[in-house]
């Protein structure tokens, strides 16, 4: 679902009323809009973290606009994810990009595998060393 003309330009008051720069309110989601949103996003742990401003971006945007807080996604709050997982998921996504497949839908499939391969490092691999 694409958000309208007038949602697009209560993204960007929004967004600069926040903090994050997204420059002239004209409704158009160019390279500062998109940047303001990826700050947003990583500020508030929305996912996925891409800077495209849709509709649950546009919800929590709103949300924390007004004061409020709302659940992004119905799993628990997300946490920092660490490093490792950001730079693991870089080659699952460029192998996948050729495939056509939509941007949003591979990086949640190279985020999905990186936080599974950390949690099985961290909790199966670490974890047996750490037992007696």
């Amino acid at each position: 679902m694409s958000l309208t003309l007038s949602q697009k330009q209560e993204s960007q008051r929004m967004l600069n009323a926040l903090g994050f720069d997204a420059g002239v309110v004209d409704g158009i989601l160019g390279t500062r809009t998109k940047a303001a949103t990826l700050k947003f996003q990583q500020a508030h742990s929305v996912y996925p973290q891409d800077g495209i401003l849709g509709p649950i971006t546009f919800n929590k945007l709103k949300s924390v606009y007004d004061g409020k807080v709302i659940n992004t996604t119905t799993a628990p709050k997300a946490q920092p994810v660490p490093s490792s997982i950001n730079n693991a998921s870089k080659p699952i996504t460029d192998a996948l990009r050729p495939s056509g497949m939509n941007m949003n839908k591979i990086g949640m499939i190279a985020g999905v595998l990186a936080i599974a391969g950390y949690a099985y490092y961290e909790f199966i691999v670490k974890g047996k060393k750490g037992r007696k």
